[in-house]
């Protein structure tokens, strides 16, 4: 998985960052949406029983407690980083860079 992550944040021979970043991130958004989507709240039918409202409110937390982490980090860094749009951006590309 490192190396499929590696060759895909790699730059091109033109210096701009590979297409495949983009589809990918397309792709899970559309997967995460179509699944917000269509979600149906979670029921047993063997027993005719439907999970109460606060069931599914904790269950949510629980998972968005951890999905959640990584991009709010990702734009509390990009607000408190110093420079413009452009120059934070080219700021972290340097430092994706760096550790590749």
């Amino acid at each position: 998985m490192e190396v499929l992550l590696v060759h895909l944040c790699a730059r091109s021979d033109d210096g701009k960052p590979r297409q495949a970043i983009s589809i990918l991130i397309s792709y899970f958004q559309g997967v995460m949406t179509f699944g917000l989507l269509k979600y149906r709240p979670l029921r047993l039918d063997a027993y005719n029983y439907d999970f109460p409202l606060w069931g599914h409110v904790f269950g949510w937390f629980l998972s968005l407690s951890s999905m959640l982490c990584i991009p709010v980090y990702a734009i509390y860094l990009w607000c408190v980083t110093e420079g413009t749009f452009s120059e934070v951006r080219l700021q972290f590309v340097g430092v994706l860079e760096k550790k590749i």
